[in-house]
């Protein structure tokens, strides 16, 4: 890894970095916003819908998904992106049309989910494609943006106008994520080129069979995240659901870093055919996630109840005891996120499906075991079982088939200089990324 590289790398990594912090500072405005003005009950309706959402997307990704990123190097770019938006059309429809009919969206909400869905896709086709050229500065951008809108739409509505309805926040999403796709498309417009006839054949087929492989994984993971919604919704009801989610949201809001590392560090592996280079960055990098993840874990946890009920209101009371079962399971899991993207970059995603899968497992256990007899408290320690479990697994197998040595895993003074110097030197550097 030459200091060049080393230098716009780590000033990516930084600016996403930042991306991140102040999108998660706008999600949190907008939770409190959520949880003062709709309550407990209907932010569980909330999570039920950003759920449904997302297991479309997992579906959408098949073709739309992380599968872009590898290829858009690698092929032209009109025959990746015509037929993920013609994926997005079937299965925001068709997907939502199928949980509607399991019950997994509420009463009321299905046309509302399938434009939701549809302009959630579109905006992550035209992400992961500027993801898959690099371009992270300007995804950043857009991201931010994106956040932005749906903070100051929901903040008119509510105060404004006086409606404090769900709807109003779908709407929010709706018209936040529609700007993301219509700024996305216009970044990568210009670098459009036609296919020459005969060209790279077997190319869906390459697309699909890559976005199953990464999607299994995700959907199975997005599972592992949010199954014990359905549990916590059933055993205890929607208000409860709603103080566990947001809980849940807060505590994920610690692997800012840890993502906005693995964000960059899946791009620049995708691109790359370096495995030990590949093998050397995810090292100091899950070394330095788990590091600054378990430092907010522990500022979280000295925080008081009186805080949290100050600010997310007196409904929120137990969030603290969400925030508590959840904490080792948050901490270990940046291991998972920062070793994730190096099977996904180097092709072999079925090492993360296995990872999910364990993982599921686990929350399926603690579901039909912890949840009914401790409640929260509960739905908490059985992520946590199911984080730290999988998680240590996939160490495991990285360190396996990489062969490496066990030392090797401690985090060591040249790791913190070279990210000291790295950050010192090296923020003040321009990337080349437009």
């Amino acid at each position: 890894m030459t200091g060049s590289y080393r230098r716009v790398m780590f000033k990516k990594i930084a600016g996403t970095v930042v991306t991140r912090f102040l999108t998660a500072i706008i999600t949190l405005a907008v939770v409190i916003l959520n949880t003062n003005c709709l309550g407990a009950e209907k932010v569980g309706v909330i999570s039920l819908l950003v759920l449904a959402a997302a297991i479309i997307q997992m579906v959408h990704g098949f073709l739309g998904g992380a599968s872009l990123v590898y290829f858009v190097p690698r092929a032209p770019l009109m025959r990746l992106f015509l037929p993920s938006v013609i994926w997005a059309v079937i299965t925001s429809a068709g997907m939502s049309l199928l949980l509607d009919l399991f019950g997994m969206i509420p009463e009321g909400y299905l046309l509302l989910m399938m434009g939701l869905s549809l302009v959630q896709s579109l905006s992550t086709i035209t992400s992961m494609i500027l993801l898959g050229q690099e371009r992270i500065r300007a995804n950043n951008l857009i991201t931010l943006a994106q956040f932005i809108l749906l903070a100051l739409f929901i903040i008119g509505i509510y105060f404004l106008a006086g409606t404090r309805e769900v709807e109003v926040y779908v709407y929010g999403l709706i018209f936040s994520y529609l700007l993301s796709f219509v700024l996305g498309f216009l970044m990568i417009l210009p670098r459009f080129r036609t296919a020459a006839p005969g060209t790279t054949p077997n190319l869906l087929r390459s697309v699909a069979t890559y976005g199953a492989a990464a999607q299994t994984a995700n959907f199975i993971q997005l599972l592992n995240y949010r199954l014990s919604y359905y549990f916590v919704k059933g055993y205890s009801g929607l208000a409860s659901l709603g103080i566990f989610s947001t809980g849940t949201q807060i505590s994920e809001g610690l692997w800012i870093i840890p993502r906005s590392i693995s964000l960059v560090q899946f791009t620049r592996i995708s691109n790359s055919e370096d495995r030990q280079e590949a093998v050397n960055l995810t090292l100091i990098l899950t070394k330095v996630s788990l590091l600054i993840t378990a430092f907010l874990m522990v500022i979280l946890l000295v925080l008081p109840s009186s805080f949290f009920t100050f600010i997310f209101g007196p409904e929120f009371a137990d969030i603290r005891i969400v925030l508590m079962t959840l904490a080792i399971g948050i901490v270990m899991f940046s291991l998972s996120v920062s070793i994730s993207p190096y099977f996904s970059g180097t092709g072999r995603p079925h090492v993360n499906t296995l990872t999910s899968a364990i993982g599921l497992l686990l929350t399926l256990a603690g579901g039909l075991t912890l949840i009914p007899r401790l409640g929260l408290a509960g739905a908490g320690l059985t992520s946590s079982i199911s984080y730290t479990l999988s998680a240590l697994f996939q160490l495991a197998v990285f360190k396996k088939k990489e062969k490496i040595p066990l030392k090797r895993f401690l985090l060591t003074r040249d790791d913190l200089l070279f990210l000291l110097h790295v950050i010192r030197r090296q923020l003040f550097i321009k990337s080349p990324d437009v």
